[in-house]
């Protein structure tokens, strides 16, 4: 594993853990990281994190 696949790998991890501390709210979430919502949403595509409206059981 290189030291970018391990950076990759840690920020996809944490991004997980926020999103499920604030239920997948993405402006909570991402006014907790301080990053505006765009770059949250560039993120969860980079890491292909499901968006809210995306995620299976959900209303």
């Amino acid at each position: 594993m290189t030291l970018n696949d391990f950076q990759n790998e840690s920020e996809k991890i944490f991004l997980l853990k926020m999103l499920n501390d604030y239920k997948y709210n993405i402006s909570q979430t991402a006014d907790a990281l301080k990053i505006q919502r765009s770059h949250l949403y560039k993120l969860l595509t980079k890491y292909e994190i499901p968006t809210p409206k995306k995620r299976s059981g959900t209303s």
